[in-house]
């Protein structure tokens, strides 16, 4: 078992979608008033340990955590949000630069939600999740119970502009990632804007003096 284990943690290190250990206060200096804005939402994120960097990849925005959170404690896990400045054409129209305010400030708020999904749970769930991603019902649960964490947080608002800005920017239905055009439709990895509107309107608790899109 103990062998198995460090088996697993050696193959982790391997891997280049988690992050390495390094400058992770760090936040892009055109992200950093959206992200103030939001991590006032956040308040069991360590804040001061999530980078935040611009570069060249697909997919316009990703959290990872670093593989060394196996061996902390939770006040010193790490994580870096990148986000996309170049991608293929078909998506160039939702990079982060080309959303509305709102748009951006929502999927921003989609990856803190990542951040506190793995904050608030224990060290074995980030095992769970690496190997979730080899299922795609497994990860259409992952990202769908993140946008739940999101709206929960009092962000629907804005998680609700990001959706509208990919359904009306890409002529689509919902985003599901990279598989956004050869996916099947009955499914929502990412929740379609009524989708969000319902979630808010169960929330009176969080969002009755909250000026919404929705309408009950």
């Amino acid at each position: 078992m103990f062998k198995s284990f460090i088996i697993v943690i050696i193959t982790f290190s391997h891997i280049s979608s988690f992050s390495q250990e390094k400058n992770y206060s760090k936040v892009d200096s055109t992200v950093m008033d959206d992200y103030q804005f939001c991590i006032q939402y956040f308040n069991k994120i360590p804040s001061q340990n999530i980078r935040i960097k611009k570069k060249k990849q697909l997919i316009p925005l990703t959290t990872t955590p670093s593989i060394w959170n196996l061996f902390k404690k939770k006040e010193n896990w790490t994580y870096r949000i990148n986000i996309s400045s170049k991608t293929i054409e078909r998506f160039t129209p939702i990079l982060y630069d080309n959303l509305s305010i709102d748009g951006r400030i929502g999927v921003l708020a989609h990856e803190l939600s990542h951040v506190h999904d793995f904050q608030t749970s224990k060290k074995s769930y980030l095992i769970k999740v690496f190997f979730s991603h080899v299922s795609s019902k497994k990860m259409d649960a992952f990202e769908y119970n993140t946008d739940l964490i999101c709206i929960k947080q009092g962000m629907g608002n804005y998680l609700y502009a990001w959706s509208t800005d990919v359904k009306e920017s890409l002529d689509i239905e919902q985003w599901e990632g990279k598989n956004t055009f050869n996916t099947d439709s009955t499914r929502e990895r990412y929740m379609r804007p009524e989708t969000i509107c319902k979630y808010i309107n169960q929330m009176n608790n969080i969002y009755n003096h909250t000026k919404t899109p929705c309408s009950n």
